[in-house]
């Protein structure tokens, strides 16, 4: 049994105009909201044994600060494929993964995020909030076999909000 646990940025600074979409970094208020919720993940024991992450600086950003919350001392692999990827190369770069890593974080985007979670569980995801984690429970034993309804949502948690538990 694999897990996967997709992490949406942190919220991004707006207030610079002429920064790229992909170089915005995150707010104060993003930075108390990933505490928020590493804070619930480490009392739920969750931990990283990798962490994959979209190479957009607000990504990055939430990346080290979970990792920095976490005590992950392993390294974060920033990938240029998950800032707009589709969830068929989501889906194919997991994949690649070492086997001996039944627990990956994947932080990204909304839109990303939710369509891969649609596509692997098959479940309806209405909203994924800033800095919020929907964790799947993937019915594999190698990433290889990661593929169209191989997973289901075991929870999803908010900033500021206790763990809402979705399905069992």
């Amino acid at each position: 049994m694999k897990n996967l646990y997709l992490i949406r940025h942190a919220t991004s600074d707006w207030s610079d105009t002429s920064v790229s979409d992909e170089e915005r970094t995150i707010t104060l208020q993003g930075y108390a909201d990933i505490d928020s919720v590493a804070y619930h993940l480490k009392k739920q024991g969750v931990k990283p044994e990798l962490i994959v992450s979209s190479c957009a600086i607000r990504a990055q950003d939430t990346s080290l600060a979970l990792s920095k919350f976490l005590h992950y001392k392993g390294k974060i692999h920033y990938l240029q494929e998950f800032y707009l990827a589709s969830a068929q190369r989501m889906q194919e770069t997991l994949t690649l993964h070492p086997n001996d890593c039944d627990n990956i974080f994947v932080v990204g985007h909304d839109a990303q995020l939710r369509a891969f979670i649609e596509t692997i569980t098959k479940e309806k995801v209405s909203k994924m909030p800033t800095s919020s984690v929907i964790a799947l429970r993937l019915d594999i034993n190698d990433w290889s076999e990661l593929t169209v309804g191989k997973g289901h949502i075991t929870f999803s948690l908010y900033p500021h909000q206790e763990e809402e538990a979705l399905a069992s």
